[in-house]
């Protein structure tokens, strides 16, 4: 079990202070808060410098409506955290075409939505590339102005080994059939031994940023991800800060050759029928972790909460020292597990609304570039989830640093 400091070190103060106000520190310095600043005073400088860069209480917090399109829960992975595949032929094995989804993206449609996330598991039953084209351009005919982005790098990862294609060529295909953006997912933890207790044949992380950098030359931004709490924290051959604080800085490091991720996203690991671990992740290891990321992530503009992780009362709190976006899901299957919250098949933007209006914020809709809308209800802006130019960034609201 870990034990946090009950006091920081003078290192520690002088570390948050510089941070707080807008310095990058270095790799050891990051480490060092991590581990010895006391959880208050992280979470204080991470809100200060949030207040900074994002107002305080009454001011803006955004939300983003998307839904989570699954087209296959099929899965030859078998990660040990995941409760959402299904092995091929089972009884509850599913694959989805265009027509399968329709209704229900009509009814999203209808309901205002605009953001669609594409994605599934690694099915090997899947014959053809071509499934997944078709499937995207059948929905950009039908949905010209919907904004669908997904295809992770693990995805594009399994394809190009099982059909032989590029990445280059599989990403360039991807884009022609209308994706617009890559998902974050299959992230998880950067520290490969970790990965290697979790899954097997599953992209590594120094392959997952790879894709991301050649998505980004051809011109698709992403958000990033994080999956906390498996191994680092409850193994002693890992250090838990050690390892979490290398995710962030190898995402960091990319970032600022690229300028390609619009969010990033931080999830503690949730039990799964007793696989890895019995009890959820402590609290206090998402404080620490997201008031790191908000003052060691200087270059990525969102911070995203792990909404179907916390409580109502953890989410308002988050918004004060780490998150500026509470991101949002229409409708999901079962993709998360463990939800204290939230009900993942019954999420609205009602809800979403009230938990950020209950923290003393201001509820704003956002597009997936993060412009804010000016009717979220019934209308968007002209330039609703259009492509954003990196020198324009400055316009829809994001601090100027992140004007890259």
């Amino acid at each position: 079990m870990t034990v946090f400091p009950a006091q920081s070190d003078a290192a520690s103060l002088g570390l948050l202070e510089r941070a707080e106000n807008g310095t990058w520190l270095t790799f050891e310095e990051g480490l060092h808060i991590y581990k010895r600043a006391a959880s208050a005073d992280l979470r204080a400088a991470a809100g200060r410098r949030m207040a900074g860069l994002w107002g305080g209480k009454g001011q803006p917090r955004t939300y983003m409506m998307y839904h989570l399109l699954n087209y296959s829960n099929v899965c030859g992975e078998n990660c040990s955290f995941c409760n959402y595949w299904a092995p091929a032929g089972g009884a509850k094995a599913w694959t989805h075409n265009f027509e399968d989804v329709r209704p229900v993206l009509e009814a999203y449609w209808n309901y205002g939505g605009r953001v669609v996330l594409f994605q599934g598991g690694n099915n090997y039953e899947i014959g053809s590339f071509s499934y997944y084209t078709d499937f995207l351009d059948a929905m950009r005919q039908r949905f010209p102005d919907m904004l669908v982005f997904g295809c992770s790098p693990t995805e594009i990862h399994f394809w190009s080994g099982k059909y032989g294609l590029p990445v280059p060529k599989i990403i360039a295909e991807l884009k022609a059939a209308g994706l617009r953006a890559i998902a974050g997912a299959g992230g998880e933890i950067a520290h490969q031994p970790i990965r290697d207790l979790m899954f097997k044949n599953k992209v590594r992380f120094g392959d997952w940023l790879d894709i991301m950098d050649e998505a980004a030359a051809q011109g698709l931004s992403a958000s990033a991800s994080m999956m906390f709490g498996t191994y680092d924290g409850l193994d002693d051959r890992f250090d838990a800060e050690y390892c979490r604080l290398e995710h962030l800085h190898l995402l960091r490091e990319r970032q600022a050759r690229t300028a390609h991720y619009r969010a990033f996203v931080a999830w503690p690991y949730q039990p799964n029928k007793g696989r890895i671990r019995r009890k959820p992740v402590p609290h206090e290891e998402y404080v620490r972790l997201m008031s790191v990321a908000r003052l060691y992530l200087r270059n990525f503009p969102n911070l995203q909460s792990s909404y179907l992780s916390l409580t109502r009362e953890q989410f308002g709190a988050s918004l004060d020292y780490a998150v500026n976006c509470a991101g949002g899901i229409l409708y999901t299957p079962e993709l998360v597990t463990g939800a204290v919250g939230a009900n993942p098949n019954d999420l609205s933007r009602a809800q979403i609304i009230e938990w950020i209006a209950a923290a003393g914020y201001r509820p704003e809709e956002r597009d997936y570039y993060g412009r804010l809308l000016v009717d979220p209800y019934t209308g968007r802006t002209p330039l609703s989830n259009l492509s954003l130019p990196k020198e324009t960034a400055a316009a829809w609201g994001a601090p100027k640093e992140y004007a890259v």
